[in-house]
């Protein structure tokens, strides 16, 4: 007779859990203008992409950054054939610079109750309106995603990658030059690298500065 652990039963539950979860996001997203994309919801606003960003169960984070941001690492990082690629890249593309995170918002528990489509449609329908109200609260902060400069001590990128890429696009190069040198001073090791070249996201961008 097949039988299965307590850890696999567990897995298989949330794997249920999450195609009826991933169901429920997609029919509510597409109410508030998002669209879908495996574990992100997205929308394109006043020069932003916004991001929903939904991993694991137990948190859905909104995250933003102006669209020219990945535009600018691609032609740096010599990727530029990604900007034909579909808008959905920006986030989940591997090679896509990792966006501000503005917000955090609970989801469910490792006890999780919810079932069924209806109660996770409510849950999804509650994060959504979150989402759009602190989308709203950004943009009257940061209206111009041209002048948008994320906190460089952020987080979510050990790399500050977004930090310098709208430092260059404001034309502030000789700033992140000297940040650069200094954080590769200490040893820093980037995320993105090129094996074949030996080169890294900070090397490349040095190379773009010097023209």
């Amino acid at each position: 007779m097949l039988t299965h652990s307590a850890a696999e039963i567990r897995n298989m539950k949330r794997g249920e859990l999450r195609k009826l979860s991933d169901s429920a996001r997609r029919k509510v997203s597409r109410n508030f203008g998002f669209r879908q994309s495996g574990y992100i919801n997205w929308i394109v606003k006043d020069g932003y992409f916004f991001c929903l960003q939904h991993l694991g169960f137990a948190s859905v984070y909104l995250e933003a950054k102006p669209m020219y941001a990945d535009d600018l690492w691609w032609d740096i990082f010599n990727l530029s054939e990604n900007k034909k690629c579909p808008t959905s890249l920006r986030g989940i593309g591997a090679f896509s610079i990792h966006a501000a995170q503005l917000k955090e918002y609970a989801f469910l528990n490792e006890c999780a109750e919810e079932n069924n489509e209806e109660e996770l449609s409510k849950k999804w329908q509650n994060i959504f309106c979150l989402a759009v109200q602190d989308i709203e609260n950004f943009l009257r902060n940061h209206p111009n995603a041209d002048t948008f400069i994320p906190n460089k001590n952020c987080n979510y990128d050990a790399d500050k990658l977004l930090y310098f890429i709208t430092l260059l696009h404001n034309g502030r190069k000789n700033e992140v030059v000297q940040a650069i040198k200094e954080l590769k001073a200490k040893g820093h090791s980037c995320q993105f690298c090129d094996w074949a070249s030996g080169m890294d996201s900070y090397d490349f961008i040095l190379k773009w500065c010097k023209g």
